[in-house]
């Protein structure tokens, strides 16, 4: 394939966060095993050498890390796997991506950022009460203060950062306001997300979008909603910008699923169960 993007999970469901909505602290209690660990130096090796297998010369590979929270595989992991791309480099284009709750993150992590050319995705939601309400640490404390810190610092070593924000039936109700407090923080494009249901519940219930939007029934339909409310959106999002052949994505507040319409073809990788599963 010309173009081929994989999503990494090196932490797999580690987190040091304790979010109220988080979907895949759900789905990683429903397996059999709740987390696969840390991935190694040797399959970080393995996967790059197949992605680079898989792509024709003058094609490009993206490897966009997820998590869980990715950066707690450590800094010294990322400096590896891109100083082994490079030791194997061939005529393709390797770009990079990173979703990150900004927590562990420090002027280290921002200076390898800004010089290895990362796009950074940082959880955000929206204002200081919604971020504060559900987006909480270990002891239960807000982390609007923390990670606001970390926006303004990656600003300062001009690192492209975006804010990626989850639609909760609170935030739905009030999307003016937290379009204005994210605009506030700076020139960032801006993704809104779907705050997803519990398993195993009956849709529009928990903490989603669309169990505080009358007349809505579902979370993206809620999105819409918030989005006609505001009449003035967001540039594009984060992931849409990664493919330098994509189109531009539609000036909206957008859904994840949207975003994936411009995404293909795609090739995604999970760290799962021991192996990579493609």
């Amino acid at each position: 394939m010309k173009h081929n993007t994989f999503l990494v999970k090196p932490a797999s469901s580690l987190c040091n966060l304790r979010c109220r909505y988080c979907f895949y602290d759900d789905v990683s209690n429903s397996r059999a095993c709740k987390n696969m660990g840390l991935l190694s130096h040797e399959m970080a090796k393995e996967l790059i050498e197949k992605a680079f297998a898989a792509t024709e010369d003058g094609g490009s590979v993206h490897f966009l890390f997820q998590g869980g929270e990715p950066t707690l595989a450590g800094l010294d992991f990322f400096r590896f796997f891109l100083e082994t791309e490079r030791s194997m480099q061939r005529k393709i284009s390797v770009f990079h991506s990173i979703q990150t709750n900004g927590i562990c993150l420090d002027e280290e992590w921002a200076s390898f950022f800004k010089t290895n050319s990362f796009l950074v995705g940082v959880s955000l939601d929206g204002t200081r009460e919604n971020h504060d309400l559900y987006r909480m640490d270990a002891a239960g404390q807000g982390t609007w203060d923390k990670v606001t810190s970390t926006i303004a610092l990656l600003d300062a070593y001009e690192v492209e950062t975006n804010l990626l924000c989850v639609v909760t039936g609170q935030l739905a109700r009030k999307p003016q306001r937290a379009f204005k407090s994210l605009c506030e923080l700076g020139r960032h494009d801006l993704q809104f997300i779907p705050c997803l249901d519990p398993l195993d519940t009956i849709g529009g219930q928990a903490f989603c979008a669309a169990s505080l939007m009358p007349g809505t029934i579902s979370c993206n339909g809620a999105i819409m909603s918030a989005s006609a409310i505001l009449k003035t959106t967001c540039v594009s999002c984060w992931e849409c910008r990664l493919h330098p052949a994509l189109p531009q994505a539609p000036v909206d507040i957008i859904s994840p699923w949207k975003a994936m319409e411009a995404f293909i073809p795609v090739t995604f990788m999970f760290w799962m169960s021991g192996s990579w599963e493609i």
